[in-house]
């Protein structure tokens, strides 16, 4: 099993929060690119000019003309650089083309301008887990089920993580139960519950 992430749907609520100037050194556009752009009255135009760009770009995604999806993702977030979904798939393409970096700035972008949706933290612990710095993967996790305690992918996905990294606390007992909870899939489910085992028999002894 892999980590999978996950991207959103367009078009999305736009959200009141602004980028803060978008990821420091990144090269994707950032707050102020466009903001002062003539051909848009008001906002209403610019958020519908937004969500045509970035409904492109998951048509070229899903074709997998990933650069030229890229493109249009960019577009958007010039456009209307709140838009959270665009810089969430931008950052799931990112990925896709096995450019961490860039999928890194996009989803702390995403993250940013939505400080309560989980899918850009649990992205972003995908992102490290493919990687293997499960430190950094196991804090994303957190932040997302900090956001939402019982989304699924961050509870199984944070209890792997222990598993790799050789952790077995108390907190990772109550994500596997928390799991157990909401888990449907018969392969998860059997993984989960070995967590649980291995985990209770070791804070067992640690008792």
């Amino acid at each position: 099993m892999r980590p999978s992430l996950r991207s959103a749907v367009v078009p999305v609520v736009l959200l009141t929060l602004a980028c803060a100037g978008g990821p420091g050194g990144c090269s994707i556009p950032s707050r102020g690119d466009g903001a002062n752009d003539p051909v848009f009255a008001n906002d209403a135009e610019r958020i519908a000019e937004a969500q045509r760009l970035a409904v492109e770009g998951d048509e070229l995604r899903k074709a997998k003309r990933l650069e030229d999806a890229i493109g249009k993702y960019k577009q958007a977030v010039t456009t209307y650089p709140r838009f959270y979904s665009a810089w969430l798939n931008m950052g799931v393409t990112f990925t896709e083309q096995g450019k961490y970096l860039e999928a890194r700035e996009a989803l702390t972008a995403a993250s940013e301008i939505e400080p309560s949706d989980p899918e850009a933290p649990a992205n972003l612990g995908d992102l490290y887990q493919m990687q293997r710095w499960y430190d950094d993967a196991a804090r994303n996790y957190a932040e997302a089920l900090k956001r939402n305690p019982y989304h699924a992918r961050a509870l199984r996905e944070s209890v792997r993580t222990d598993f790799l990294r050789n952790v077995r606390t108390d907190d990772t007992l109550d994500r596997i139960r928390r799991a157990l909870e909401v888990e449907r899939d018969p392969a998860w489910r059997s993984f989960l519950q070995r967590q649980k085992v291995m985990v209770e028999g070791h804070l067992k002894t640690q008792s």
